[in-house]
């Protein structure tokens, strides 16, 4: 008897949501009653929901949560069929440190109806990090005016953050 955890996969933007799918599917012999995985992943992403699937909700199954570790239960026997087990909301990090990022499904812990341990395999899910456009303009994080102590110009300084995914001026642009 084999257990396979499959992760669909998708497209989001840097501080973006996105909703993906966690499927299950068994091969072969008894069926499984509880199932239990963390999902494992870089800091670019974090988990912000997770919800019950059709599977697990028509075994009649229960969702609990610590952290990244989640457990489809229940007082009942009702084997869990193939379809979506779980729908996973993840938050992107404002600022990814790449384009993609790989979710894997790992410490897989499958039983039946008699507490047998049966074979689980995780198949990952990747999130394809697509830079959002550019605002009109030179993005700033703000503007903080420091005071010239050069009396001979009455300038003043003035010091000012850039996001590292703007995009700078070209030659002729105003600021």
């Amino acid at each position: 008897m084999s257990v396979t955890l499959s992760l669909s996969s998708g497209t989001s933007t840097p501080g973006g949501i996105i909703t993906l799918t966690l499927s299950i599917a068994s091969t072969g012999g008894d069926l499984p009653t509880q199932v239990q995985w963390v999902f494992s992943h870089t800091a670019d992403v974090s988990i912000a929901s997770v919800t019950a699937g059709a599977a697990a909700v028509a075994a009649n199954k229960m969702l609990a949560r610590a952290g990244n570790l989640m457990l489809i239960w229940g007082v009942n026997q009702d084997a869990i069929g193939d379809g979506v087990l779980v729908t996973v909301a993840f938050r992107i990090s404002s600022f990814p440190s790449g384009t993609s990022t790989v979710i894997n499904i790992a410490s897989i812990v499958v039983s039946d109806a008699d507490a047998n341990q049966l074979t689980g395999v995780g198949s990952p899910g990747t999130i394809t990090i697509v830079p959002t456009p550019p605002t009109p303009g030179l993005p700033c994080t703000g503007i903080i005016p420091i005071p010239s102590t050069d009396v001979q110009f009455r300038l003043e300084k003035v010091m000012v953050t850039i996001r590292p995914d703007a995009h700078l001026p070209t030659r002729g642009s105003v600021i």
